[in-house]
């Protein structure tokens, strides 16, 4: 098995107007407002967990719609939280900052003739970028109920796509759609 995207896009294509599936997800989501929380600018739709239920590793989903000639085209990308995904990216630049002073120090020192003791930050950073990886992979596993949940939200609320890109079938399946 392949290992899951960080944050997976998909596309699917349906044939009613972008303003008329907006609204039916924004109607789904009401029905679950216990569960879900809906942010939208049009043609964007961002869908979050409730407060309530929120936790850490909670995901969201964000959907823009376009009119498009086979009717309504529906980009989703899911991911954590805009925060958490910035602290991975920040912890990422730090790793790597930290990997370029270390080689550059070992470098210095090493054509200065000295103990070049600047390259063993690099297997600790490399250590440490490996945990981070590690730490957003349990995320997503901690994330995939409330995924799997936004996933069969998305599918209810809209009618059977036209066209289905290949990232969506990426998503964990529905019980009943894994049963068939």
């Amino acid at each position: 098995m392949s290992p899951q995207p960080m944050r997976p896009r998909f596309h699917m294509i349906f044939t009613l107007p972008p303003e008329q599936a907006m609204e039916k997800i924004e109607e789904c989501v009401k029905e679950r407002n216990e569960q879900f929380r809906l942010m939208k600018a049009h043609p964007h739709i961002q869908i979050l967990v409730s407060e309530k239920e929120q936790h850490f590793w909670s995901p969201c989903f964000s959907l823009e719609f376009e009119k498009c000639s086979k009717g309504t085209c529906m980009y989703g990308l899911v991911g954590p939280h805009p925060g958490v995904w910035t602290m991975f990216m920040a912890f990422y630049t730090m790793l790597a900052f930290g990997a370029f002073v270390g080689m550059s120090l070992g470098v210095s020192q090493w054509m200065a003739k000295e103990y070049a003791w600047g390259f063993w930050l690099l297997p600790v950073l490399g250590v440490l970028a490996v945990g981070v990886y590690l730490a957003s992979l349990a995320g997503q596993r901690l994330a995939a109920p409330q995924t799997q949940a936004m996933r069969s939200l998305v599918m209810e609320a809209l009618p059977e796509p036209e066209e289905v890109g290949d990232g969506m079938l990426w998503l964990p399946a529905h019980e009943d759609e894994s049963n068939a």
